[in-house]
């Protein structure tokens, strides 16, 4: 594929995240330039999903990672639950 500079950081999320599961490929390609792009879907018990996008080139080498976990509420409720809690303590 690469020169992986990210190998150490998605070991330590697999590790620390031993359920999370490939689900699907999202998304790949290669622009004209030669720059690529893999964007792949995970689940796993505690998460709704969490996606792992590479970018690369010969000179880029870019990893993202975000994982969304399942809290049992919804984001909008929990984000106006702070809203209210902060207001409170101005």
């Amino acid at each position: 594929m690469h020169n992986d500079l990210w190998a150490g950081y998605r070991s330590a999320v697999f590790d620390t995240f031993p359920d999370l599961k490939f689900e699907k490929q999202h998304e790949s390609w290669t622009n004209k330039r030669g720059v690529n792009l893999t964007a792949d879907l995970y689940s796993g018990k505690y998460f709704i999903k969490s996606r792992h996008v590479d970018i690369w080139d010969e000179k880029l080498n870019i990893h993202n990672n975000v994982i969304y976990p399942k809290t049992g509420i919804t984001f909008l409720v929990l984000g106006w639950i702070l809203w209210v809690l902060m207001r409170r303590k101005l």
